[in-house]
C-alpha cells in the first residue's frame, strides 16, 4: 500500500510521475513500521542489499545483568550527524529464536508490535520521519539471559540486519549497570543465522603466521600449518583488531565432509557453549552459523550478530571461514576466560550431523589476549551421554 505522502499532487504529468515513483518505492517497505511480516527475520522488505560496514548508532542498556522485578531500560542512539527513519527491536532468549519479555510503552513516533503471540514483545517505527533516538523500558517475561536484536533503517537503501547487543544477564541479586555497545553490521539472515560471503573454490590463505605473538591459536597436530598442510591441519585464530577494541578476527580452517566448528565452554565437556560453524550447504557452499549448545541436542542456532567480512572456500575437501565480531562471548558463567572447543563431522543439507572428531584446549583462555599457543586436551566430554550431538 502507498504511503500517506502518494496521493495525486496535481494534475500535471511531471508531479503525477513523481507520485508514481514514491509509490513504487514505497512497495515493500513498511513506512509506518506494521512489520509483524519480520518478526522472524527482521529484514525490513526493501528492494537493496544490507549495509555490511559498522553502523553509526549505538545500542545501550541501562544495565548489564538484571534481578527478579527488574526492569532494562534500551537505547537507540544516533550521532548528531546521522538519524535514522525505521528500525525494529526486539530481544530474544539466549539460544533461543524465541522473542522475551514485553515494552511497557510505545515513546513518541513508535509504536509496540506483536511478534510469536507474544504481546507488545517488539518496538518499530510508526513513521518514517527522521529520528535521533529511542529509549524505552523493557520487562522481562521470565529469569533468563538476553540479547537484544536492531534493524536499524537510515534510509530506503541504507539498512543494518540484527545487529545485537551485549548479552543482558540474570542474576539472583545484581544491579550493575551500564550495557554499551557500539554497534558492527550482522550480515545474517534470522533465524538460521546463517549466511554465505565471499565464497570461494580456492584457499583463504590461512596461514600460522603471528601465532603466539599478535593471534591466539588453536590446532591439532600441534605444530601443523594450513597453508602447507590444509588437508592434515585443524585449525583457528583469534586476533584482536585494535587495541582495546571488542572486534575479534577468527579464522577457521580443516578437512571435512560436512563442516568445522570452534565453540567457547566454561569447561571441557559439551554443553551449555557458544558455537560459530562452517557448514556446507546442500548446494555446495559453504555457510557461517552461530549457535549455541545444550549439549544433548543438535545445537540451536540463535541470530548471527554482530558479524561482519566473512569469506568462506571449499576447497579439496578443506573447509575454510573467516569473520570479524564485536559478539560478546556468552556462556553460562560471567567469566572472560574460556576453555576452546573444535569439533569436525559430515552435515545433511546445511544441517550439522554427529561429530566424528573433537578437541578441547588443555587451559582457558582470553581472546583478547592474543600471544597464546594452545596444547590440547582429550578427549572432550559430552554430557549427555548417548544422545546423538550436532558437534
Amino acid at each position: 500500500m502507498c504511503p500517506g505522502h502518494c496521493g495525486i499532487m496535481e494534475s500535471s504529468l511531471l508531479p503525477l510521475l513523481g507520485t508514481v515513483l514514491a509509490c513504487v518505492l514505497g512497495v515493500g517497505g513498511y513506512s509506518n513500521g506494521r512489520v509483524e511480516v519480520s518478526c522472524t527475520d527482521m529484514q525490513p522488505r526493501h528492494r537493496s542489499s544490507p549495509q555490511t560496514t559498522p553502523p553509526p548508532f549505538t545500542l545501550s542498556t541501562d544495565r548489564v545483568d538484571y534481578s527478579a522485578g527488574e526492569d532494562v531500560t534500551v537505547n537507540l542512539l544516533a550521532p548528531s550527524s546521522s538519524h535514522f527513519e525505521g528500525f525494529l527491536l526486539q530481544a530474544r532468549v539466549l539460544g533461543s529464536e524465541s522473542v522475551a519479555g514485553s515494552f511497557l510503552s510505545a515513546p513518541s513516533g513508535t509504536q509496540r508490535l506483536s511478534c510469536g503471540g507474544s504481546p507488545n514483545s517488539a518496538l518499530s517505527h510508526s513513521s518514517s520521519s527522521e529520528k535521533s533516538s529511542v529509549q524505552v523500558t523493557w520487562r522481562p517475561a521470565a529469569d533468563q539471559d538476553v540479547h537484544f536484536y536492531a534493524t536499524i533503517v537510515q534510509n530506503i537503501t541504507v539498512y543494518w540486519v540484527a545487529v545485537a547487543s551485549p548479552r543482558v544477564r540474570f542474576s539472583s541479586g545484581s544491579n550493575s549497570t551500564g550495557g554499551t555497545s557500539s554497534l558492527e553490521p550482522a550480515n545474517t539472515t534470522v533465524p538460521s543465522s546463517a549466511v554465505s560471503s565471499m565464497m570461494t573454490t580456492a584457499p583463504l590463505g590461512i596461514t600460522v603466521e603471528g601465532c603466539g605473538a599478535s593471534r591466539l591459536c588453536f590446532r591439532q597436530p600441534p605444530d601443523c600449518d594450513p597453508a602447507q598442510e590444509p588437508a592434515a591441519c585443524f585449525f583457528m585464530s583469534a586476533m584482536v583488531l585494535s587495541p582495546g577494541s571488542s572486534a575479534v578476527h577468527y579464522q577457521l580452517s580443516g578437512p571435512s565432509p560436512g563442516y568445522i566448528a570452534f565453540g567457547f565452554s566454561d569447561d571441557r565437556n559439551m554443553g551449555n557453549d557458544d558455537i560459530y560453524i562452517c557448514v556446507e550447504d546442500a548446494s555446495g557452499r559453504v555457510q557461517l552459523q552461530h549457535a549455541f549448545s545444550s549439549g544433548a541436542t543438535t545445537p540451536d542456532t540463535v541470530p548471527l550478530g554482530s558479524v561482519w567480512d566473512i569469506r568462506t572456500s571449499l576447497a579439496a575437501g578443506v573447509i575454510s571461514c573467516s569473520f570479524s565480531t564485536t559478539n560478546s562471548i556468552s556462556t553460562q558463567r560471567s567469566s572472560q576466560r574460556h576453555y576452546l572447543l573444535y569439533a569436525h563431522g559430515p552435515s545433511s543439507n546445511g544441517q550439522v550431523q554427529m561429530h566424528s572428531g573433537t578437541f578441547v584446549s588443555a587451559d582457558t583462555v582470553d581472546v583478547s589476549s592474543p600471544g597464546q599457543e594452545l596444547r590440547t586436551y582429550r578427549p572432550l566430554i559430552i554430557k549427555a551421554h548417548g544422545e546423538t550431538l550436532g558437534l
